[in-house]
């Protein structure tokens, strides 16, 4: 599975594939109170495929957290970003 970036279009739930569109680069937020981007299943259009379990939990925990996920370890590979603004 190809994976790539894709940016939160700041409307509606952040839990919906439709609210994000993919961008050809890497996200440089990392942290805030509002998702900037995800790493997510690139299918070959301009939305992600859909959301597992575990990157629907990894928005959940960046939202109330304002850190980037996954952060256990320290050193795990983040698949959420926050930023500050939107």
């Amino acid at each position: 599975m190809a994976r790539a970036w894709f940016a939160y279009d700041g409307t509606g739930s952040t839990a919906s594939v439709d609210n994000y569109i993919y961008i050809p680069y890497v996200c440089t937020c990392w942290h805030g109170r509002k998702i900037s981007c995800l790493n997510g299943v690139f299918n070959g259009t301009s939305k992600p495929a859909a959301f597992s379990s575990n990157l629907l939990s990894y928005i959940g925990v960046a939202l109330v957290t304002g850190v980037p996920q996954p952060s256990i370890p320290s050193s795990a590979k983040k698949y959420v970003y926050l930023c500050t603004f939107n």
